[in-house]
């Protein structure tokens, strides 16, 4: 009888035993599981976020760039216009100027002349 009793006692502490441990290793698994989940989640929103982040800034360096190349034309065209435009606009100007003053001289000197002959020839 004893030996029954120590027998049933023995095989409820190992089913006891057992189902601790299965319950543990669960659970353990569980844990496991879901820090595996954690981290691989946290290690793909880590990777997503980085190539975002490096999208984002060569789309702000081309854009930063463009516009630099934009400015730096402009600058360029306004000091190509400076150095070589206005020069040539003040030497058309004045040929302009002077042939017109010329034209506007030799067409009062022809007056003038016509009216020193109309002149002379009434006065004879």
């Amino acid at each position: 009888m004893r030996s029954l009793m120590r027998s049933l006692m023995l095989s409820l502490i190992r089913s006891l035993m057992l189902s601790l441990i299965r319950s543990l290793m669960r659970s353990l698994m569980r844990s496991l599981m879901l820090s595996l989940m954690r981290s691989l989640m946290l290690s793909l929103i880590q990777s997503l976020m980085r190539s975002l982040m490096r999208s984002l800034m060569r789309s702000l360096m081309r854009s930063l760039m463009l516009s630099l190349i934009r400015s730096l034309k402009l600058s360029l065209i306004r000091s190509l216009m400076r150095s070589f435009m206005r020069p040539l606009m003040r030497s058309f100007m004045r040929s302009l100027m002077r042939s017109f003053m010329q034209s506007l001289m030799r067409s009062f000197m022809q007056s003038l002349m016509r009216s020193l002959m109309l002149s002379l020839m009434l006065s004879l």
